[in-house]
């Protein structure tokens, strides 16, 4: 992951895909230690869905559903276990639609297929263009494929809008950290029992938003799956040793460039 990515976590940029396909690989490490109470998660990036998937106008659902399988089978990393999908209890699929970050979650323990988006306005599944009733369709015929004992009642489930408290009228900018929130904390019980630390949308909140853009920087940098990890740890050594006047100023040239470099990526 290049810098101009990662540089899409500071405050007021909309987030790249491929810092979600970083969070995505730090979540799903994670679920390594999870305690023995905790649904097995699955996260996926919003790359299953890419090349034509959802683009039911152009092509048939056989050849969707051929693209769709050929996107699991390259995150799976030859790994049947995560193609059947047979040892986890969720799974979760990030969307980006337009310029828009959500989330649809399939449970299998407690057989419920849940949006989770930051954005109000959505009143209904009929909201999202198809995307929703695509996906559902596409992985349930996959469950089907590979024989999952979940298949047949997923198909009978209808899908649900998740009203959050903390959801957003006016804050568009921060749906990637969002749904990187809603990833790293949704256990499959819907709202009861759901904690996020999130306030109504207010000031209060955009400053946790912002918090939280740093925390994910600062996971996704030094995760242990970051072959880079050692060479961003001298960085920051080296920063360090400036000085808290010489760091200032060294951060403040980076901030005015910011925009520059993220117009020419």
């Amino acid at each position: 992951m290049i810098r101009t990515t990662m540089e899409t976590l500071a405050a007021d940029e909309h987030i790249y895909t491929n810092v979600i396909d970083g969070w995505v690989d730090v979540l799903n490490m994670e679920e390594q230690y999870r305690s023995p109470e905790s649904p097995h998660r699955l996260f996926f990036t919003p790359s299953v869905l890419v090349g034509g998937v959802l683009l039911r106008h152009t092509y048939g659902f056989s050849q969707r559903y051929e693209m769709f399988r050929s996107n699991l089978l390259s995150e799976a990393k030859n790994s049947d276990d995560i193609f059947n999908i047979r040892s986890f209890d969720m799974v979760f699929f990030p969307i980006l639609q337009g310029v828009h970050y959500f989330c649809v979650v399939f449970n299998f323990k407690k057989n419920t297929i849940d949006i989770l988006d930051n954005i109000e306005r959505h009143v209904n599944v009929d909201a999202y263009d198809n995307a929703i009733t695509d996906l559902k369709n596409l992985f349930v015929h996959h469950l089907e494929q590979v024989q999952h004992p979940s298949a047949e009642m997923l198909k009978q489930v209808e899908v649900r809008l998740l009203e959050m408290k903390w959801r957003t009228k006016e804050n568009y900018i921060d749906c990637g950290v969002f749904l990187m929130r809603h990833m790293e904390t949704y256990m499959g019980g819907g709202l009861r029992g759901w904690f996020t630390g999130l306030t109504t949308e207010s000031e209060t909140q955009k400053k946790q938003l912002q918090m939280l853009r740093i925390k994910y920087t600062g996971k996704i940098l030094l995760g242990e799956y970051n072959l880079n990890k050692d060479d961003i740890v001298e960085q920051m050594d080296a920063l360090n040793k400036l000085g808290d006047e010489g760091k200032a100023k060294k951060l403040d040239e980076a901030s005015k460039t910011r925009k520059e470099r993220l117009l020419k990526y």
